[in-house]
This record gives structure tokens, sequence and C-alpha cells, in this order.
């Protein structure tokens, strides 16, 4: 009797009120999260902006306003920066293209390295709603090798202003 009761309390345990969580499925790599700018300017310092460390996750609750401005499990939340760290530097966005990744709240995001041998992009995003349907493309949604902006130019005209 006591092991169907602790097998309910851990999915109800693993069920808690989050928003999303996002999962850094890769061995060696870690990932770098930077939120959009938040719609509150007095919550913007408190977006969230952390590296997950290979094999580990972080996850937003429902009622964190900082992580999920909405509060909402029916909102979403975008991400201006979702890097794999290291040598190149991948940069991973949905859909392909796309300035910005957008996570479902409730929903489960994956970076893993990708499952298709011989593929030229080494990792995919696995997005996941909150039903727990994937609603990524069939192969995932592909990463690809970032390169920073380039530094503006110098203005011309601002030489030897005073």
């Amino acid at each position: 009797m006591k092991a169907p009761l602790a097998l309910l309390l851990l999915l109800a345990a693993s069920n808690g009120a989050h928003a999303y969580c996002i999962y850094n499925d890769t061995k060696d790599r870690e990932l770098k999260l930077l939120q959009e700018l938040h719609p509150d300017a007095l919550r913007d310092d408190h977006k969230m902006n952390t590296t997950i460390k290979p094999g580990t996750k972080i996850c937003c609750d429902v009622k964190q306003l900082d992580c999920n401005p909405e509060g909402s499990v029916n909102s979403s939340v975008n991400f201006d920066i979702v890097h794999i760290e290291g040598t190149p530097t991948y940069s991973c966005v949905m859909p392909e293209g796309a300035k910005q990744m957008k996570i479902p709240s409730a929903g489960t995001v994956r970076i893993l390295p990708n499952p298709r041998k011989g593929s030229a992009f080494p990792y995919v995003v696995r997005v996941m709603g909150a039903s727990g349907n994937d609603i990524t493309p069939p192969n995932g949604v592909s990463c690809v090798e970032w390169t920073p902006p380039p530094a503006p130019a110098p203005d011309p005209k601002a030489k030897g202003k005073k």
C-alpha cells in the first residue's frame, strides 16, 4: 500500500506549478539564456539572465512575475538569447531565423545533441507544450553557429569634435 502512495506523491511533486522548465541536455556545454526586455521596467533587472550547466535545468514558477511576466500558465515568454556556449558558439531560436525563442508557459524546452548522425547541426531544440505534446518540427529546431554582430563603424564626423 505504501508504494502506490509514494508513486502518487512523486507524480504530484513532479507536476508542481511551474510555468516552464528549460533543460540543458548537452554533455559538455553551458547554455546561456537571456529573457527579452521585461514589460514592467521595475522588473527588468530581475528577468532571467542565467547560465545552465550541462545536464541541469532551470524552471520558472507560474507566479514568479520576473520570469513569467503575465503570471499565467496560458502565457508565453520570449528569450532574446539562447546560446550553447563554447567554440563554436551555437544560437538556438524558434522558428529558425527568428530573433527570439518563444517558450510556452507550462511547457518544457530541451536543448540536446542532435540524434540525427551526420547532421550539419550538432544541437537541436525540442519544445513540449503544456499538455506534453511536441510542438517542434519532426527533426527539432536546429541550433546554428553564431557569430557576434559586427561592431558599429566609428562616426567619421565625431573625429576632432569637442
